[in-house]
């Protein structure tokens, strides 16, 4: 029987940041429950998982993550890509057909631009909308649970490791709102 994994006390938590790169580092470490599977077991896991939470919004963070669901059948409410994996460009011609809403923004690498920002709060209640990053995505699923509403589900992906549910919530969003400060005071 496949389960969720909770992850175990002290695994995440707030490392010293004292520099901007540390928040990539910082978010090799699952925000969520990690779904610790490769696809397609993960995603079918998170698909079941998604009836059962009677979440109200999904959003989706990553190109695979996005290609992924949507390949299954599912339609999430915003992805967030910026056409490529692993640091290799990759077909996107999926995202025209999937979205109904295209929203392209500039973010360069290991940042949260302000641009991208006002796009994630404009796009955060569409259907069907991509917001296609010019740059990178990697850090985008802090503004992204920080804006959401209360019970939206964030699905990224953890490289090599399997796929993190975030389900959007007051706690969560102080955490977040904590560690973009401490960044952006340090950075």
């Amino acid at each position: 029987m496949v389960k969720l994994t909770e992850l175990p006390r002290g695994y995440v938590g707030i490392p010293k940041l004292s520099e901007k790169r540390n928040l990539r580092i910082f978010l090799k470490y699952p925000l969520g429950l990690l779904l610790p599977y490769p696809h397609p077991e993960s995603t079918k896991l998170a698909i079941k998982y998604l009836s059962e939470l009677g979440s109200s919004k999904v959003i989706l963070v990553g190109d695979r993550v996005s290609y992924n669901f949507i390949s299954e059948g599912f339609s999430p409410n915003v992805i967030v890509i910026d056409k490529r994996e692993k640091r290799n460009s990759i077909d996107d011609r999926w995202v025209y057909n999937w979205a109904k809403i295209i929203r392209n923004v500039k973010n360069p690498p290991g940042t949260i631009s302000k641009e991208v920002l006002t796009v994630i709060k404009e796009c955060i209640n569409e259907n069907r909308c991509a917001i296609v990053v010019d740059g990178e995505e990697d850090l985008l699923v802090l503004p992204v649970t920080l804006y959401s509403e209360d019970n939206t589900v964030i699905f990224y992906g953890l490289p090599d490791v399997g796929l993190i549910l975030v389900k959007s919530e007051k706690s969560k969003k102080m955490f977040i709102k904590k560690i973009l400060e401490r960044v952006s005071k340090n950075g």
